[in-house]
């Protein structure tokens, strides 16, 4: 697969160096366009044990645990049903 992402790159700075690209080039160098997009973020906050991270100089003063944002994303193609 990295292969095929490398020959993929260097085929679209070749088409990207060249000024007379046309616009039915381009499927042929990406593949069919993707309809839905999807792109999702997400944040929790959660508790994390004292000595397990680096603590900002407020954080070390205090007592108790610290707490930290966890973040996640999720980027997938919406494909409808039929």
């Amino acid at each position: 697969m990295r292969e095929q992402e490398e020959e993929q790159v260097q085929a679209l700075f070749e088409q990207a160096a060249n000024k007379e690209t046309h616009a039915s080039e381009h499927g042929s160098v990406l593949g069919p366009s993707i309809r839905r997009l999807s792109i999702e973020t997400d944040g929790v906050m959660a508790r994390i044990r004292r000595g397990s991270v680096t603590m900002e100089e407020a954080e070390a003063k205090r007592t108790g645990d610290v707490y930290r944002e966890i973040k996640v994303g999720a980027v997938f193609e919406g494909i409808p049903s039929a």
